[in-house]
């Protein structure tokens, strides 16, 4: 015969047993859920190109966007970057005196005016104005070391961001970005498949009109902005922030959509 102390010692560990049951089947880690919020979607190595891309409305088609980190220089936002170049190449700047600093310059007037008008309204409405650093225009021309901060919605990625070690006339702008691993992961191709040479933000400071840009290959180089033939043009791929917690939601053909477009 089962005694009430032995049944009641049966009963708690059928209840221990069954909660433990219950954890491990339905209480997944967040990784488990599907992605509902754009900081979901960030960049790690384990995930394939669909589950860190996002389609944005740009002169009435869409157009992936590669989600890079959800914490771009710690303010908690995500960092979009166009997966495909602009269709169209640009100078940086038009060759002169200190044509190599970036502030104001052809390039970033450009990113911030012409191409923010290519997407809609509503998605040029989330874009988060974000603090860059870039190389102080007193730096460039004699090597020098200072770094500012800018605010910009639309800029260009730097040397450092795409993993580019710091020089005596490179500096240091940001952190290194995990999805720049090596040469491979840094070629950019227009959507015709074409890989050419793209523009970053870093000039080279020991100079006044050179800057960093990555090959077609994928190797991070530099180069005047302009030559005896006329200004440099090279492709373009414009970077922004968003907030992580807009919410976003899967399409038919597999890509995410933000849900509030």
């Amino acid at each position: 015969m089962i005694s009430v102390s032995m049944l009641c010692r049966t009963l708690v560990n059928i209840t221990v047993a069954a909660v433990c049951v219950a954890c491990i089947s339905g209480c997944g880690s967040d990784t488990d859920r599907p992605p509902s919020v754009l900081g979901d979607l960030a960049y790690t190595a384990e995930k394939e190109e669909l589950e860190y891309t996002l389609l944005l409305p740009e002169d009435d088609r869409l157009v992936p966007y590669l989600v890079l980190t959800d914490d771009y220089n710690n303010t908690g936002n995500c960092l979009l970057l166009r997966k495909y170049l602009l269709d169209e190449t640009s100078i940086f700047n038009v060759n002169a005196i200190f044509s190599g600093y970036y502030e104001n310059s052809e390039i970033d007037q450009m990113l911030e005016q012409d191409f923010l008008r290519k997407l809609s309204p509503d998605a040029s409405d989330l874009i988060v104005p974000t603090e860059i650093p870039i190389t102080a225009r007193e730096s460039l021309h004699g090597g020098g070391d200072s770094v500012i901060e800018i605010e910009r919605k639309v800029f260009l990625l730097s040397a450092t961001e795409v993993g580019k070690p710091r020089l005596r006339t490179i500096l240091t702008e940001g952190e290194a970005l995990k999805y720049f691993f090596n040469n491979e992961q840094r070629i950019a191709c227009f959507e015709t498949g074409e890989a050419v040479p793209w523009w970053l933000r870093t000039p080279v400071a020991w100079y006044d009109n050179v800057v960093c840009g990555v090959g077609s290959n994928g190797i991070i180089g530099s180069g005047g902005v302009g030559t005896i033939n006329g200004d440099e043009k090279n492709g373009v791929r414009p970077a922004f922030c968003m907030p992580a917690d807009i919410p976003i939601y899967l399409g038919d053909d597999g890509y995410y959509i933000l849900g509030n477009l």
